[in-house]
């Protein structure tokens, strides 16, 4: 029997998501206020995904911190440097 009529293929939207983005179904559904269900059955599956959705998943994967943020917060200042 020849089986690959049912392979899985795997998506760009799932490439993104997963090797690109390092996010989970859960945490994409819940960084972009959706269901896991959309995430899974309909973006992973082929359909656009939002693209404020993808702007934040980029965000979330790029995110850096820098040193000065642990000092932001303590007076509401930046610390002052020397």
């Amino acid at each position: 029997m020849n089986n690959t009529n049912n392979k899985q293929r795997i998506t760009e939207n799932e490439i993104f998501r997963f090797y690109t983005c390092n996010l989970t179904v859960e945490m994409t559904a819940k960084l972009c206020f959706k269901t896991p269900k959309t995430v899974l059955l309909q973006w992973d599956e082929g359909k656009t995904i939002p693209p404020i959705c993808k702007r934040l998943m980029r965000m979330y994967a790029y995110r850096e911190l820098s040193p000065l943020d642990d000092e932001i917060g303590k007076g509401g200042k930046y610390p002052k440097e020397s």
